[in-house]
């Protein structure tokens, strides 16, 4: 249409079903990026105000399509959210017809303004310019008001001197508002705030000849973790970016290393056989299904607390003997830094670069942490709830692999996705499938991501579901049989909520594990005939409760 005006005619009649197809289409498939780029170079082809007929017809398209847009913006993956807003933003529609619109559109404005393109920033700064310039100020004016503190900040944060390309023009729309670009002022501020007032690790700096003092380092944690997990700084060469991210990733191995109970450690490089030789011993597993570990228990002629290898917990009485009085509130943050620091273990595991520096590499100390919280979580005694307050609590391994494996990026997805794996199969190699399925925390994990299943954005639930399809995988038909209420529920509302705009991403695994743990349940009736109507009366029932 650009470069032959004549073919507008020719596009008219299909302008309507390009882009309703399309909007559809993205909501559908896997890969949507294909038809944003479609509907942007669309617009910008049409843009312009050269083409009085194609703006007719996109007139009728425009509620539908921005609404399409932001749904799409606020509940889609990272990689297109950036590109719905750039299309919110370059509707092809005169001025007189978006008017309607503008308080839609202003949010649009926002998000652009805080965006990472730079040519999304310029969009939202044009965009806001050409309003101000152009609309009555006692008509805009009320439609900025909700959103006027986040406005006001967003420009702020753009006003930076050269080389910034956005300064000059963020002081000039500035100027433009006049005195209105201060009414934000009188509004409450966003401030960071702290989990407590205590620090989660200190570092003990000692002087000669007695003078210390107690260092915290929990904000360098969090510096580090940023710069692990940054992409690369314009005008910052590959090889920096990666030295940076090596040194951030080992002071926060080194913090990990710190934090970690040791009261329980592996020495034995054959871990899962040593393992089996002091649960026969303590007589937790059956010697008959495992007697390979029984022989070789006689054959040393050692007890349990002797086995090669293994360390076991030190007694309760040790425990207090040794702990030192800790409030509620510093157990609390100690565990919301270890969650941290186990996080960017796993999210360190995904890069290639880290992978040269032979027994320090990122897979090989996150896989030495999975077999550590292995043997705290089969070694457990109790309940997890009755957790001591003196003790970091295990389940802090498990909130990082979830929120890991909710993150956007699907190189960390997949370190957590193996993580997790690893996890599982080392419950498994331990004690069989049977006894595996009895650990307090599969129960936890089992709830943990079956919440993930019922949230709005795409990435928890794509998360979700491949975690408990992985615990479908490796667990016995039996505790899928235990826990099949929970599962088909949240494998139900993943796979039938119609609110999801993405929701055929996760559909396919999400019928896979249902039919899965449909067929193991089902597999302990004989005749065909009952299996299917407890079939049928079991994915009744369940699809049911979603509505």
């Amino acid at each position: 249409v650009t470069l032959f005006a004549e073919n507008e005619t020719v596009l008219r009649p299909y302008l309507n079903k390009i882009v309703s197809t399309a909007m559809k289409l993205i909501k559908e498939v896997k890969h949507p990026t294909n038809y944003l780029s479609l509907l942007r170079f669309l617009f910008r082809s049409i843009g312009g105000g050269k083409f009085e007929l194609l703006y007719k017809e996109f007139l009728p398209l425009l509620p539908e399509l921005l609404q399409g847009l932001m749904h799409i913006q606020a509940r889609g993956p990272q990689a297109i959210r950036e590109i719905s807003i750039e299309l919110c933003l370059t509707v092809p529609a005169r001025l007189s017809s978006l008017l309607q619109f503008i308080p839609l559109l202003v949010q649009a404005v926002v998000l652009a303004l805080k965006a990472k393109d730079e040519q999304v920033i310029k969009l939202g700064l044009r965009t806001l310019e050409f309003w101000v310039d152009n609309l009555n100020p006692e008509y805009l004016y009320p439609h900025m008001c909700t959103v006027l503190s986040n406005l006001m900040r967003a420009l702020c944060a753009l006003l930076r001197p050269h080389p910034s390309p956005f300064g000059l023009t963020a002081l000039s729309v500035l100027g433009k508002l006049g005195g209105r670009n201060r009414r934000f002022l009188i509004e409450a501020f966003e401030v960071d705030n702290e989990l407590s007032s205590e620090q989660g690790l200190l570092l003990m700096m000692k002087f000669a000849p007695k003078n210390s003092f107690q260092l915290p380092i929990d904000k360098l944690i969090e510096y580090a973790g940023k710069i692990l997990c940054r992409a690369a700084p314009a005008g910052v060469s590959a090889e920096e970016e990666n030295n940076a991210k090596k040194h951030a990733y080992l002071f926060l191995r080194t913090c990990t290393m710190v934090m970690v109970d040791r009261s329980i450690y592996v020495s034995d490089p054959d871990f899962v056989k040593s393992l089996r030789r002091f649960y026969c011993e303590e007589g937790k597993l059956d010697k008959k299904k495992h007697p390979a570990a029984n022989g070789e228990e006689k054959a040393s002629g050692t007890s349990s607390q002797e086995v090669k290898g293994i360390k076991p917990c030190m007694s309760a009485q040790n425990r207090e003997e040794s702990a030192v009085v800790q409030s509620r509130s510093f157990n609390f943050i100690k565990e919301h830094v270890f969650q941290q620091l186990c996080k960017h273990v796993i999210i360190a595991s995904s890069y290639k670069h880290l992978e040269e520096d032979g027994d320090t590499t990122a897979k090989k100390f996150l896989h030495s942490i999975i077999q550590h919280f292995a043997l705290l979580f089969v070694f457990a005694q109790k309940n997890l709830k009755e957790t001591e307050v003196s003790q970091l609590d295990a389940r802090v391994f498990l909130d990082a692999i979830v929120e890991v494996m909710c993150q956007e990026k699907r190189e960390w997805f997949e370190a957590a996705k193996a993580a997790l794996d690893s996890l599982l199969k080392l419950f498994v190699e331990i004690l069989g499938k049977e006894k595996a399925g009895e650990l307090p925390v599969l129960n936890e994990l089992l709830s943990k991501l079956s919440h993930c299943c019922y949230q709005d954005m795409w990435e928890p639930r794509h998360a979700g579901c491949m975690g408990l399809a992985a615990l479908c995988d490796q667990m016995s038909p039996k505790w899928v049989r235990t826990n099949q209420g929970e599962l088909i529920r949240a494998f139900m509302f993943t796979f039938r909520d119609s609110h999801s705009e993405f929701a055929a991403m996760t559909a396919a695994q999400a019928n896979k594990s249902l039919d899965k743990v449909v067929g193991i349940s089902c597999a302990q009736y004989k005749d065909e005939t009952d299996a299917k109507g407890a079939a049928t009366q079991l994915a009744g029932a369940q699809a049911g409760m979603q509505v």
